[in-house]
């Protein structure tokens, strides 16, 4: 009741003249994944699941054997990443693997000084071996090779770059 009496109380305002905004406007977008964007920030939410299936034709169904149509969750990952102020950036990934705990897999922050120099500190994914820095949603197969297990994969530390 008193918004309505503050409302036709208040004076009409000439038609070029528009209210100022108050607070940051907020903009939610879908592309390439669930995005925030404000004035000063920009968040990113993305993830992938990965299933894997098998079905054998023509074997008898009996209650000795074990199953052979499966379906199972074989991961899942939830990434949270974005900017501040444009010169800082940020990262959470967690993880769920089957048969490990869950875990985060990056969490870092970083700050981009310039575009030829950038400060990362964290854990993330060391910048060496193709398949390491490749994401597995990009992968043409399902499992990396074996040259991969010799190079160093997700650690603790800072780089400069």
């Amino acid at each position: 009741m008193t918004l309505l009496i503050a409302l036709i109380l208040q004076e009409p305002k000439p038609d070029g003249e528009k209210k100022p905004q108050e607070g940051t406007p907020l903009e939610a977008v879908y592309k390439d994944g669930f995005r925030l964007k404000g004035e000063d920030f920009e968040l990113v939410v993305g993830g992938h699941l990965y299933l894997q299936g098998r079905h054998l034709s023509g074997r008898p169904d009996d209650a000795a054997r074990t199953s052979g149509d499966t379906l199972t969750l074989r991961q899942a990952r939830l990434e949270l990443y974005g900017t501040i102020y444009r010169d800082f950036e940020f990262k959470v990934m967690y993880d769920s693997q089957t048969g490990s705990s869950a875990s985060a897999f990056d969490a870092y922050g970083g700050w981009k000084c310039c575009k030829e120099f950038a400060l990362r500190l964290g854990q993330f994914k060391a910048p060496f071996g193709v398949e390491q820095t490749l994401s597995d949603a990009i992968t043409d197969f399902i499992e990396r090779g074996e040259q991969d297990r010799l190079t160093p994969s997700r650690d603790l530390g800072a780089m400069a770059y």
